[in-house]
């Protein structure tokens, strides 16, 4: 019970955050996000991590990456 009670409390806490968003605060967030999953593979184990949990989960979508990154892209505040 207490795990559930500190996720609750953790939920409140964000849906406040989210609501008090400003523009600003937004873009900047929308900019990490983005910066983040834009990275390149490293390395080829890196490569082969990403397709191979695409296989396992037997979703096959290997420009996931792209596609998240174009769908993050037309997210506004107003919808987050």
């Amino acid at each position: 019970m207490h795990i559930r009670t500190r996720l609750d409390v953790h939920l409140a806490k964000m849906r406040t955050k989210v609501k008090n968003l400003t523009e600003e605060e937004f873009k900047v967030t929308v900019g990490s996000v983005l910066t983040d999953i834009s990275e390149k593979d490293k390395n080829l184990r890196e490569a082969f991590t990403r397709n191979w949990q695409e296989m396992a989960q037997h979703n096959y979508n290997f420009d996931k990456q792209d596609n998240d990154i174009a769908m993050i892209k037309t997210i506004t505040l107003a919808e987050f």
